[in-house]
C-alpha cells in the first residue's frame, strides 16, 4: 500500500516539476519578469554562439585552388611537346622549342570550371593572367594565352 502512495507521489511530484518548467519558459519567452530577465542572463552567459567560426561552404566561388602534377600538349604544326609541371605554388614549363621557365602562380576559380591563372614570372618578376577553363572529367586545363576570345591550348594529364 506504502509502495503505491510512494509511486503516485513521484509521478505527481514530476508532473507538478513538468508543469512549473513549461509555465517558467512560456513566461520567459512571453516577457513576464523575472523569467525573462533569467532567460536573457542565460542566452547572454551560458550560450555563446557568436564566436563559433563558420567555414566556408566548399562549393563557394571565387577561390583558390592548387594544382600538382604534369599535364602535355603536343604542338601539332611543329610536332613538339609541351609540359606544365604544377608543385606546390610553382609551375615550370618545358617547351621543346622555347626553353624552360618557372613562374609562381595562383589560380582562382569562379565557378567549378572556369578560372584565372596569374604567373609571375620568376626572372623578371612580371605578372600575367591567364584565363583558364578546367575539365573535371578529362582531368585537362586549357589555357587561353591570347584571351578567351581566341583558341586555347589543352594540358591533359
Amino acid at each position: 500500500m506504502e509502495n503505491k502512495r510512494l509511486k503516485k507521489l513521484g509521478r505527481v511530484v514530476v508532473v507538478v516539476a513538468g508543469v512549473g518548467l513549461g509555465l517558467g519558459i512560456a513566461a520567459a519567452y512571453s516577457g513576464i519578469q523575472p523569467f525573462a530577465t533569467y532567460k536573457d542572463v542565460v542566452q547572454e552567459r551560458l550560450a555563446i554562439f557568436d564566436d563559433i567560426p563558420l567555414s566556408a561552404p566548399s562549393d563557394a566561388y571565387p577561390r583558390t585552388r592548387r594544382l600538382s602534377g604534369t599535364y602535355r600538349t603536343t604542338v601539332p604544326v611543329l610536332g613538339s611537346e609541351q609540359t606544365l609541371t604544377f608543385k606546390d605554388n610553382t609551375l615550370t614549363v618545358v617547351d621543346d622549342f622555347a626553353g624552360t621557365f618557372v613562374y609562381r602562380y595562383t589560380v582562382t576559380m569562379e565557378s567549378e570550371s572556369e578560372g584565372l591563372m596569374e604567373l609571375g614570372d620568376t626572372d623578371s618578376a612580371q605578372v600575367t593572367q591567364v584565363p583558364m577553363h578546367y575539365i573535371r572529367d578529362a582531368d585537362c586545363l586549357v589555357l587561353y594565352a591570347q584571351g578567351r576570345d581566341k583558341e586555347g591550348v589543352t594540358y591533359c594529364r
